[in-house]
């Protein structure tokens, strides 16, 4: 099941965000505060542009995705919940949030992943996402895009 995040979400968000392996693979590997982050969270669960929801398995959130709107995209983040990594979860919650999100906002999405980030990009390869560039802007990155419902592999 699918979920808008509440207020409610903060305190688990935030232990998801300070989890070492999620650190680690984030472009910014430094420990999150408790002040940036609730401040970061209100400003989204108040900005109607942007979208955050929980997949829920068993009655308990697994994973998470955000939508930031980026001109004519959205840019595409996922959180696995420490403990519920390897399960599938991540793809699940990319290929039926992704497809919602598009078809409520027409934008359409991009993901950018760090090249070690192995099982991100596994993730997002199986939601149906390819590589379409590498991009250096300060810090090397995947960026990988749906691919076209006509087979081609474009965008």
């Amino acid at each position: 099941m699918l979920r808008p995040a509440t207020a409610a979400d903060a305190e688990l968000l935030f232990s998801w965000a300070n989890d070492p392996e999620t650190r680690a693979r984030s472009f910014s590997g430094t420990a999150i505060t408790w002040s940036d982050h609730l401040q970061w969270f209100t400003a989204l669960l108040a900005d109607t542009e942007r979208a955050l929801w929980l997949l829920e398995s068993d009655g308990r959130a697994v994973a998470s995705i955000r939508f930031e709107p980026f001109g004519d995209r959205a840019r595409v983040s996922v959180q696995v919940a420490p403990g519920e990594r390897g399960q599938g979860h991540g793809r699940r919650v990319v290929a039926e949030a992704s497809a919602l999100y598009v078809s409520a906002s027409g934008r359409g999405l991009l993901a950018e992943v760090k090249p070690d980030n192995a099982a991100s990009i596994a993730v997002f390869e199986a939601a149906g996402f390819h590589r379409a560039a590498d991009q250096v802007d300060g810090a090397r990155r995947y960026v990988l895009e749906p691919v076209r419902s006509g087979g081609d592999g474009a965008d």
